[in-house]
């Protein structure tokens, strides 16, 4: 399973001074944590080519976790409970954070052939770049959506995510084992690209089709971060 947290920082640093403080000391304590078998930072970077809801959060941590017994526990496991949980308030608005666990598919991952791509990007994979650009979309229900009304995929995301020069696209479904009825959104999508040069380019060619493809709500909110795997 794969979870997601959103946090903003605290007002009283800078965000230079928020970022690296998450990277260490923070981020060298998470790494050992016992129960991750994955875990990457994804720092937020500002783009006008965004609204305006992507200031309201800094980081997103995601986390990969064997079962759902070790994330019920995660607020015993040694690390967390010892250097974490005292250490957030030293840089996180402690007022506000959102957590969403899920089940993680990869729809597609890796260059295709497009003559419009460059031709490094047929060497590009995540697994082998430890710091990527990501456009991560928690998708919310809209506050007059009924749930039966909760559509936020399509057939035709996988082309429209390559139309933006994205090579990678995962979407994550909220686990009903651990929110019930309850989860923060109805979904993430993850669309992957080398450089932020590569994001505002495919961009700026396709916009209509970030536009579809970011389904949603208003009350959805879409992140450019700089995503840093430390384990």
């Amino acid at each position: 399973m794969k979870v997601f947290v959103l946090c903003g920082r605290c007002p009283d640093l800078s965000p230079e001074d928020a970022h690296d403080y998450w990277r260490h000391p923070h981020g060298t304590w998470g790494a050992r944590m016992s129960t991750l078998h994955g875990y990457v930072q994804s720092h937020k970077i500002h783009t006008d080519l965004l609204g305006p809801r992507q200031v309201e959060y800094d980081f997103v941590a995601e986390m990969w976790l064997h079962n759902l017994e070790d994330l019920r526990a995660l607020g015993e496991e040694p690390v967390f409970k010892k250097y974490l949980i005292p250490d957030g308030p030293n840089f996180l608005d402690m007022s506000r954070s959102i957590i969403i666990a899920t089940d993680e598919e990869v729809l597609t991952s890796g260059p295709w052939q497009n003559p419009e791509l460059n031709p490094g990007d047929e060497f590009w994979s995540d697994a082998a770049r430890p710091i990527s650009v990501k456009l991560l979309h928690f998708v919310a229900r809209a506050s007059d959506q009924s749930s039966a009304d909760q559509s936020w995929t399509s057939r035709k995301d996988v082309s429209l995510g390559r139309s933006l020069g994205a090579l990678r696209y995962v979407r994550c479904t909220p686990l009903m084992a651990f929110h019930g009825d309850e989860a923060p959104f109805l979904g993430v999508q993850e669309l992957w690209w080398p450089t932020v040069r590569a994001f505002r380019e495919g961009v700026g060619v396709h916009g209509p089709a970030l536009d579809e493809l970011l389904k949603g709500s208003p009350e959805s909110m879409t992140l450019l971060v700089q995503a840093e795997r430390l384990r």
